[in-house]
């Protein structure tokens, strides 16, 4: 068996930047999807509470395991949502379209996590405990689905009124567009625009009409070309029902607004339960990263002691694995035993022989199977 001490001690920092135990928090890091995780990456240190580093420990090798065997495992990708669940926790706040749709696909990540864990409590039995105080929740799916569609716009049938004002614009919209094309037809044929005939100025469109010909345009100047040879003109037939127009896109967006609020209002009392899974999502991309690196070092979990023993089979140097990986050479491992009665070696040999790296490699090991991360030894 691979048995480790566990002695909690503050490692120093100048320990730490010897063993390079930051290039392991690199790698780590990378491998984290969300911003969340991977602050909690870049934060990895020593866990000072036994049981709370075996349940990290054994958190990491359920999951490293489950990836291993390409046993399924639920997509948890996702964008953090914090800001916006603490947002929706804010009385008189008013949520986006694009904020609702980010809650809605990170509660349906949620909802598979928390489903899949708590059906795994026989082969996950640590992992499947972070589902332990949590709840799916469908009515957050039920609520925003009624309300924004996948493209982030409020849906038309979110309220007559809304349905209303959209049926107005888009009338609106076509006969406005059918007068100007009119108008462009008539112009271009006596010469008056230039090519690239037409802009848009402020949500308007306009007609790109040579200076010269100015005063032969009826209309409204938005603007003048840097050179001075064109001026942009909205036609005067239009101005009328583009004004129809601005005001109903005012309409569309108040209303808008009015049933975003009142979205935020109904889904308000889910912000507590919408930070726990944004935490939950976090914890999970998090220890998968932590997987991922074993799965990439060939790590595992050793036996733990809380004695003063150590017993190293088949030890490599993680960082040193991967440099011979790429480089296509073996890396040697060793095999080392201090216990209480026993807990001195001398190590001797010539230069390069690999006295530092052994030196190196205890401590490297050591470090990480106490900040939680599954260690490069034997299997057995």
């Amino acid at each position: 068996k691979v048995i480790f001490i566990v002695e909690m001690s503050i490692i120093e920092t100048e320990a730490l930047e010897l063993l390079e135990f930051h290039k392991i928090i690199k790698y780590v890091t990378d491998f984290c999807h969300s911003n969340g995780a991977k602050h909690k990456a870049s934060q990895i240190s020593v866990i000072e509470n036994h049981e709370n580093l075996k349940t990290e420990l054994h958190h990491v090798s359920e999951l490293k395991n489950t990836l291993s065997s390409d046993s399924f495992f639920p997509d948890i990708q996702f964008e953090d949502f914090r800001k916006e669940a603490s947002l929706l926790g804010l009385d008189g706040s008013m949520l986006t379209e694009v904020q609702f749709l980010l809650i809605k696909q990170a509660t349906e990540i949620s909802n598979t996590a928390i489903r899949f864990l708590k059906n795994k409590k026989s082969t996950l039995p640590y992992l499947s405990q972070l589902a332990d105080e949590l709840e799916d929740n469908k009515l957050i799916l039920t609520e925003i689905d009624s309300i924004i569609d996948f493209d982030a716009k409020v849906k038309s049938s979110a309220s007559k009124e809304l349905q209303k004002i959209r049926k107005d614009l888009s009338e609106k919209r076509r006969k406005s567009d059918a007068k100007f094309d009119r108008y462009v037809n008539e112009l271009r044929k006596l010469g008056y625009i230039r090519d690239n005939e037409e802009s848009f100025f402020n949500g308007r469109r306009t007609l790109a009409v040579l200076v010269e010909y100015k005063s032969e345009v009826n209309g409204f100047v938005h603007n003048k070309s840097e050179t001075g040879k064109t001026i942009f003109i909205e036609p005067g037939a239009t101005i009328s029902i583009n004004n129809d127009i601005a005001e109903l896109e005012i309409d569309e967006r108040r209303e808008v607004n009015r049933i975003l609020r009142e979205l935020t209002d109904k889904l308000r009392p889910y912000a507590t339960q919408l930070k726990q899974y944004n935490e939950l999502l976090i914890e999970l991309d998090f220890l998968k990263a932590k997987a991922k690196y074993a799965q990439l070092i060939n790590a595992c979990l050793p036996n733990l002691s809380e004695s003063a023993e150590l017993k190293l089979s088949k030890a490599y140097h993680p960082i040193l694995f991967l440099q011979n990986k790429e480089l296509k050479k073996t890396t040697v491992p060793l095999n080392i035993h201090l216990q209480k009665d026993s807990h001195l070696v001398v190590i001797s040999g010539p230069n390069a022989g690999g006295k530092s790296i052994t030196l190196k490699t205890v401590g490297l090991l050591q470090t990480m199977l106490q900040s939680g991360l599954l260690v490069s030894v034997g299997e057995n």
